[in-house]
C-alpha cells in the first residue's frame, strides 16, 4: 500500500512539475524582460525620536518630493529630490543643501482638508441655489455663510495636523544607503 501511494505521488509530483516548467519559464521569462532596465537606487533613511521617545524610521527616495526648512527660515520650500551623498541633497533644479543646515521636515498626510475647503465653498453656494429656486429671502443666508466659514476653520487646522511635522534634533541621524552591487568591486 505504501509503494503504490510512493509510486501515485511521484507520478502526480512529476506530472505537476511538467506543467509548472512552462509557467515558471513564462514567468521567468517575462520577470527578466520587464525588468531588464531596472536599477538600484539610493535611500536617504531618517531615525529620529518622537515626543515620547519611540525610534522612528522614513524614507526618502529620489525623484520624490522633499519638503523642508532650513535654520533661519519661516516657511517649508518643497523640492524634488535628484540624487543625495551622505551631507548633501542635490534637487532637480540644480539647488544643493547640507543636511545638517536642516530645521525641520514636513512629511504630506493625507488629503482629507481638500474635502473640507470644497464643503465650505459649496455649502453657501447650494443655500443660495435653494433660496432662489424656492424664491425665499433673503437670499443671501446668514447662517449659511457662518457654517461655511466654521468648515473653512476646521479645514485650516485639519490641513495643519494632517502632515507631520519632524523638527530635527541632535539625535536626528541621516545615512544615505547606495545599494549599486553591481561595481561593488570597481575602481574608480
Amino acid at each position: 500500500m505504501h509503494r503504490v501511494l510512493c509510486e501515485t505521488h511521484n507520478l502526480c509530483t512529476s506530472v505537476l512539475k511538467f506543467r509548472n516548467a512552462k509557467i515558471k519559464f513564462a514567468v521567468l521569462s517575462l520577470f527578466i524582460f520587464l525588468f531588464s532596465n531596472s536599477f538600484s537606487q539610493k535611500v536617504l533613511d531618517m531615525n529620529y525620536y518622537s515626543f515620547f521617545g519611540k525610534e522612528k524610521t522614513f524614507q526618502f527616495f529620489p525623484n520624490r518630493e522633499f519638503s523642508y526648512k532650513l535654520k533661519g527660515q519661516m516657511f517649508c520650500k518643497t523640492k524634488t529630490i535628484a540624487n543625495m551623498t551622505d551631507s548633501l541633497i542635490i534637487f532637480t533644479d540644480e539647488s544643493i543643501i547640507r543636511i545638517d543646515k536642516i530645521k525641520g521636515i514636513k512629511i504630506k498626510g493625507g488629503n482629507f482638508s481638500n474635502y473640507l475647503f470644497g464643503a465650505a465653498t459649496l455649502f453657501p453656494f447650494l443655500d443660495i441655489v435653494n433660496n432662489v429656486a424656492f424664491d425665499r429671502r433673503p437670499i443671501v443666508n446668514e447662517r449659511a455663510l457662518k457654517v461655511g466659514g466654521i468648515i473653512l476653520a476646521a479645514g485650516l487646522v485639519v490641513n495643519y495636523i494632517q502632515d507631520k511635522h519632524i523638527h530635527i534634533r541632535k539625535s536626528t541621524t541621516f545615512r544615505v544607503f547606495d545599494p549599486d552591487y553591481e561595481h561593488l568591486n570597481a575602481k574608480k
